[in-house]
């Protein structure tokens, strides 16, 4: 259940300088709020090239400012579907610009109690600014993903619990190794911090040379284990930019969940240049394409060239 929802919307000035007291607004209302966090608005600025067609260049240390604000308030852009951009000057011919001026940012908190929040552009109607429409919804649509195995050290998977933590489970096979896994990393953690219990017990009641190494001991297992639990998140995240000694999981897996929510596809355009945006319709659409890719005749090339290579390996 949701009891509060910050909602703040933007209407943002023209001018650059007068633009940096709103990045320090919502960085100090960031700072200052731990709530789930809906912003949208006019801000008058873009990110990148992609967001603008026509007019002058535009300048990387204005889209700079814009882009290191919407990091330090840890926002999220969901995205969206319709018109590429939401603003239009009113021209024609060269002296037509378009932009990307509004859109629609969340933090986490959000996704994580509306993770299918959607973002579309509406058609500009008596305005040279588009109405964005923002639907937050609860069901969050489940996607299969492929496997992968991460680079840990399996060494130190060593299991110490009881016999019933590893009964049989029905299902898919890797549904099955997966529940598994996470029933091993609570066993693992649950095991090693009761250690450290008695640990702390026996050297209360014996603070002895040999009670004191033991008790350092323990924890420094369950430093490793929960080491073992940041690499997982830090290659999931793919942030090979951070640095080792910055120590956060909470903050790759929060990261995840929002490469996870940008890879999800919106809108596809099929061969005639219509842009599908229903979700069977995008499914059929690509199934469509695969098979097309797969099943056309192979063409004979013209090999002649490959008698000009040398070759490196003999017929023996």
């Amino acid at each position: 259940m949701i009891d509060k929802v910050l909602v703040s919307v933007v209407y943002a000035k023209c001018d650059i300088d007068e633009r940096e007291e709103l990045w320090e607004a919502m960085v100090e209302l960031e700072n200052h709020q731990d709530l789930p966090w809906i912003i949208g608005g006019d801000f008058n600025v873009i990110v990148s090239d992609e967001e603008k067609q026509g007019g002058l260049p535009i300048l990387s240390h204005e889209t700079l400012d814009f882009s290191t604000c919407i990091q330090s308030c840890r926002l999220i852009d969901v995205g969206f579907s319709g018109s590429k951009f939401t603003w239009w000057n009113g021209r024609i011919e060269e002296d037509c610009i378009f932009k990307r001026l509004d859109r629609i940012l969340v933090n986490q908190q959000v996704l994580d109690i509306m993770p299918s929040t959607t973002v579309t552009h509406m058609i500009r109607h008596g305005s040279d600014h588009a109405p964005l429409h923002l639907e937050c919804n609860s069901n969050a649509h489940h996607i299969v993903k492929s496997f992968k195995f991460l680079n840990l050290d399996k060494s130190s998977y060593i299991y110490g619990g009881g016999k019933g933590e590893f009964l049989a489970t029905c299902g898919n096979p890797f549904y099955i190794f997966h529940h598994k896994l996470k029933k091993l990393k609570r066993a693992l953690i649950a095991t090693i911090e009761d250690t450290i219990k008695v640990k702390e017990l026996q050297f209360k009641n014996n603070a002895s040379r040999e009670n004191i190494m033991l008790l350092h001991q323990a924890p420094a297992k369950l430093t490793r284990f929960l080491h073992l639990e940041e690499e997982y998140w830090k290659q999931r995240a793919s942030m090979k930019w951070f640095n080792d000694g910055d120590r956060n999981t909470k903050f790759f897996h929060s990261y995840v969940r929002g490469k996870r929510n940008k890879l999800t596809l919106k809108r596809m355009q099929d061969p005639t240049g219509t842009w599908l945006e229903n979700e069977l319709a995008i499914g059929y659409e690509a199934i469509g394409f695969f098979e097309s890719q797969f099943s056309k005749e192979n063409s004979r090339g013209d090999y002649a060239l490959l008698k000009n290579i040398p070759k490196l390996i003999t017929e023996e």
